[in-house]
């Protein structure tokens, strides 16, 4: 007998293939068909939840120095944690404040919410051990000019 495909694989290659900026095809789930339409749509409802447009993130994990990050940079990041633990986020080019909530892809809940600062190296640690998502986003408003003249100053 071969390798058989856990729950834990599904959703990890989920999370960290989509943090990566890639997309899920599952063709070979090991049978475990419902877990994977589980895993789609507690990530479909995070994306939805928190409001986060896909299209303007890219891979940028030269900002952590451990996991998967993926990122409107001064916007919004979301990263991807297997094994729990710590992460730096690189935050030094960025200003303002950034708010932060902990994702559980185990079970589709929310654990612990906290603000930081930019314009350094922030620190965060996840609840446990076991994959956790970061998602950090701006709390500074972003200026709201629909045809896009922005220049800066706006609020």
């Amino acid at each position: 007998m071969g390798y058989q495909v856990t729950e834990e694989d599904l959703r990890q290659m989920a999370w960290r293939t989509i943090v990566g900026g890639g997309h899920i095809n599952w063709d070979e789930t090991g049978g475990r068909e419902e877990y994977a339409l589980f895993v789609t749509e507690t990530m479909s409802g995070f994306f939805e939840d928190n409001g986060i447009e896909f299209v303007d993130m890219a891979p940028s994990n030269g900002l952590v120095n451990s996991g998967y990050c993926l990122a409107d940079t001064g916007d919004e990041y979301i990263i991807y944690l297997p094994s729990g633990g710590a992460v730096n986020l690189d935050l030094t080019a960025e200003s303002g404040n950034f708010n932060t909530r902990w994702y559980n892809p185990r079970s589709g809940d929310y654990a612990g919410n906290s603000s930081i600062q930019g314009g350094a190296k922030r620190s965060l640690s996840a609840p446990d051990s076991k994959d956790w998502v970061l998602y950090v986003y701006s709390s500074t408003p972003t200026p709201s000019c629909g045809d896009g003249s922005c220049n800066g100053s706006e609020t």
